[in-house]
């Protein structure tokens, strides 16, 4: 069996723990074992759902530097894993060199961002490199803008895609009426949402812009927000400030392969992204997609994906969206084209095992 440590800031709800979820439970586990290290004494909303796997709680560099360090090194020196996994950027400098130090044969460092580095990325990426063995990314952008475009010419980047389990997001309208029952939306309510973290990235505030916008439009219009983080309490009070109605927050929820097939409207407009998984999803249950110009154009597997600028006005992007919305369109084909994008975890996996299988187990 082949021990990979997976190092990542938390297991909750995001677009990496969901992706990591699903490679999870369709690699062959009698071959491959997965344990996670996580920057977080907080046990997320995935962690519950991991069964057979050690989850490590690591102090968090913020918190206490010495004990960050001390922590990670006993973590990767006891576990004799084959591969350590990085999936935190420029946070997987301490990870990787713990490993290296104890010789780790798989040292993998993981881009999910693909947003132009700072100073700080500038110093510590290209120590990243040389302490990796395999450098991997979410899309073409996020490896390129983390590591560069040479390495990636060269075929140093393997791009691992942010695959899901389609059946659960195909689209049934037994599914759709059974999510507006539950959410009391009426047949002739327009149900718009997001399901992001409440941070700064995602950039709530701008949206909520919007749908006051759109709400001027159209007033049976009612705006549902996924998702929980440090932003959460601002964003209810901004809406309190924008005197906005029918925005409801919904917190954090498994079932969002049912939940984004009871919806009308996707709404993404974030300041930067990788490759949201969330947006892989979301086309694959046929949902209209309003998203920010600052996401890849990677993404765009369907044509129910629209790129609006964040800088314009929001009563620009609500106008465009009351006008290319059509509610009435068949969603249930929309699959067939994620699938034939390589974005079926079932044959991803396969894929990631390929790439695993050449760290075998430690003499």
């Amino acid at each position: 069996m082949i021990r990979i440590l997976h190092v990542l800031k938390e297991l909750d709800a995001g677009g990496v723990e969901r992706m990591l979820s699903n490679y999870y439970t369709h690699v062959n586990q009698k071959e491959y074992q997965f344990d996670f290290m996580v920057f977080s004494d907080h046990e997320g909303m995935i962690e519950k759902t991991i069964k057979n796997s050690t989850i490590h709680h690591v102090t968090a560099k913020e918190i206490n530097v010495k004990r960050h360090i001390k922590e990670t090194n006993q973590v990767i020196k006891e576990g004799h894993y084959d591969i350590v996994h990085t999936h935190i950027d420029k946070m997987a400098l301490i990870p990787l060199l713990s490993a290296k130090w104890h010789k780790v044969p798989g040292r993998f460092a993981h881009s999910h961002m693909a947003i132009k580095k700072g100073m700080q990325e500038k110093l510590t990426y290209p120590v990243i490199k040389s302490l990796s063995t395999d450098l991997c990314a979410c899309g073409i952008d996020a490896g390129t803008i983390r590591f560069g475009e040479k390495v990636y010419i060269e075929n140093k980047i393997t791009i691992v895609n942010n695959a899901i389990e389609i059946p659960k997001f195909i689209f049934k309208q037994g599914v759709r009426e059974k999510v507006r029952n539950e959410l009391q939306l009426a047949e002739d309510e327009t149900a718009l949402c997001c399901v992001a973290r409440f941070d700064y990235q995602k950039n709530h505030s701008y949206l909520l812009k919007v749908f006051k916008e759109y709400k001027e439009l159209n007033p049976r219009a009612k705006l549902f927000l996924f998702g929980t983080g440090e932003l959460e309490q601002e964003i209810q009070s901004q809406v309190n400030e924008l005197d906005i109605k029918d925005v409801i927050f919904m917190g954090t929820r498994d079932d969002v392969h049912e939940i984004l097939q009871g919806m009308d409207i996707f709404l993404l407009t974030s300041f930067y992204e990788g490759l949201p998984v969330v947006l892989v999803e979301a086309q694959c249950t046929g949902i209209s997609c309003f998203v920010s110009n600052k996401i890849t154009k990677e993404i765009k597997i369907t044509d129910d994906i629209h790129y609006l600028d964040i800088e314009q006005d929001p009563a620009d992007w609500a106008k465009i969206i009351y006008e290319k919305t059509d509610l009435k369109r068949d969603r249930s084909g929309a699959y067939k084209q994620i699938e034939a994008s390589g974005y079926s975890i079932v044959k991803e996996s396969k894929k990631l095992e390929a790439l695993y299988s050449k760290y075998g187990r430690r003499g």
